[in-house]
Formats: C-alpha cells, sequence, structure tokens
C-alpha cells in the first residue's frame, strides 16, 4: 500500500488532480487521458490497484494499463460490479 500511495501522490502532482496545488487544467500538467501505466509482475499489481483506486475516487480516467504477468490483488472491485457466481 505504501508504493501504491507514493505512485498516487506522483500521479496527483503531475496531473494536478488530488494534489491540491494548482489547476488540473494549467499548462504545466499532463492530461490523464494521455498517461499510460506498464507494470510487469509485482508491478503490475501495482498500477492495477492505483486505477482501481482512481476509479473508487471518482478522478479522471486514465489513457490505460498495461499488465504483463500480474494483475489485481484485492478482495474490493469496481462499484456496481459484483463477482462471477455471486448473485
Amino acid at each position: 500500500k505504501h508504493a501504491v500511495g507514493l505512485l498516487d501522490s506522483l500521479l496527483g502532482s503531475l496531473t494536478g488532480i488530488g494534489s491540491g496545488d494548482g489547476d488540473a487544467h494549467d499548462s504545466t500538467t499532463w492530461i490523464p487521458e494521455r498517461i499510460f501505466l506498464f507494470g510487469f509482475s509485482a508491478g503490475a499489481c501495482l498500477v492495477h490497484e492505483l486505477c482501481r483506486m482512481w476509479w473508487n475516487a471518482g478522478r479522471m480516467a486514465l489513457g490505460g494499463v498495461i499488465c504483463i504477468a500480474g494483475g489485481i490483488q484485492t478482495k474490493e472491485g469496481l462499484p456496481g460490479m459484483k463477482p462471477k457466481g455471486v448473485t
């Protein structure tokens, strides 16, 4: 969770979202839809979890995530989605 928090802070400062300093439309910030994250193995779990956190927080969506040999490790799903087999 510490690594996810650090990556969340980094993306927040780059995009101006959630950081509290600056306007999200400032010309010096990155546009979230143009940010793609890549992760391999444990890094894939990290970027997948970060995207889940951003989605649950209602932040602007990132451009995409490329996960190789890894995936989300939490039991929590996305809002409105039920695990298979749950009615």
